[in-house]
């Protein structure tokens, strides 16, 4: 059974290899969808209605999408689902819950992989007869579908002159006749630290399969025996290309979970879960179901009765 299931998963691991892209696209998002939203929360922030985000919201497009990253626009995703944008002010912990939600659908269109938190604060220095205005964004890089916070960051800070006297709207205008830069900054950064943390070393042109983003799911398995149960998780966690590691199991044989973390694709996943069941005489069309909704995976024996492994054995446990 192992030796027909390596075969499969090497065939179908030499064609993806095939087709991936050259050491020239190290820095390349390949596709990856990326949500950027605002942290206005402080008060002394800027707005994320304000001209000045938008402006640069613009030049922060045209950056990633030249490199390789989706930006999915929040207000085309919020007329998609029927939803609104508020005019007042977000936290962090708003943006997260709201973004969740949208991935827990059941449409891959609306979903999300990566999202970046962005806080602008813009000051102005008075000097004696000139003055002088800063402007600072900082960011949090979150992989939504994992769950986890990834990295903090800060764009390089930004300083030009202001007439004096200045008050807050004219500190405003002037950062606004910036805006196109402090985007093309703030793109660069972003998207050679997504490169680095979704590709592994974005600056060596070395690439992991499924990028350097882990993926942790929750294997759920239902009617099956203990034996089986230990069975296909170690041809889970030996074989399948891409493991990291494994998670303490929870349960009993009739409803039995672990956790399951790859940096292999989920589509891969569910490939290679079906193709391991065949191998076992389960039919996914009839004598096994399985259920992938998100991070978590459900695999539900419908028959009775015990499936026989082949009795090979290797490894210290046989």
């Amino acid at each position: 059974m192992r030796k027909a299931f390596l075969t499969a998963i090497s065939g179908l691991f030499l064609i993806s290899c095939a087709a991936m892209p050259s050491p020239s696209l190290a820095q390349s998002g390949s596709g990856i969808r990326v949500m950027v939203m605002v942290d206005d929360s402080d008060e002394l922030s800027v707005r994320h209605t304000s001209p000045i985000f938008l402006r640069a919201f613009r030049e922060l497009q045209n950056q990633m999408t030249r490199y390789g990253f989706f930006i999915v626009d929040e207000e085309m995703l919020a007329a998609n689902l029927g939803w609104s944008i508020p005019g007042t002010r977000r936290s962090k912990m708003e943006l997260v819950e709201r973004l969740t939600i949208v991935n827990q659908g059941s449409d891959p269109r609306n979903h999300v992989r990566a999202m970046v938190i962005l806080k602008l604060r813009a000051a102005r220095k008075i000097f004696s007869g000139f003055a002088k205005a800063e402007a600072r964004i900082t960011g949090d890089i979150y992989d939504v579908e994992a769950r986890r916070f990834l990295e903090a960051w800060e764009a390089p800070r930004h300083k030009f002159p202001i007439p004096d006297p200045c008050n807050q709207f004219c500190v405003q205008e002037a950062v606004g006749d910036h805006a196109r830069d402090l985007g093309a900054s703030l793109g660069d950064v972003l998207r050679r630290k997504l490169a680095y943390l979704t590709r592994g070393d974005g600056m060596s042109g070395a690439s992991s399969l499924g990028g350097g983003l882990a993926n942790e799911y929750a294997v759920t398995f239902r009617n099956f025996s203990t034996r089986e149960i230990i069975e296909f998780t170690e041809v889970m966690e030996k074989e399948f290309p891409g493991f990291v590691r494994s998670g303490r199991p929870t349960g009993d044989t009739a409803v039995m979970t672990y956790a399951y973390r790859t940096k292999a694709p989920g589509n891969k996943v569910y490939k290679w879960i079906n193709i391991l069941l065949m191998d076992m005489g389960l039919d996914p069309d009839s004598k096994a179901k399985v259920n992938i909704r998100g991070t978590a995976i459900e695999i539900d024996k419908i028959i009775g009765g015990t499936t026989p492994f082949p009795s090979e054995c290797r490894g210290r446990f046989c």
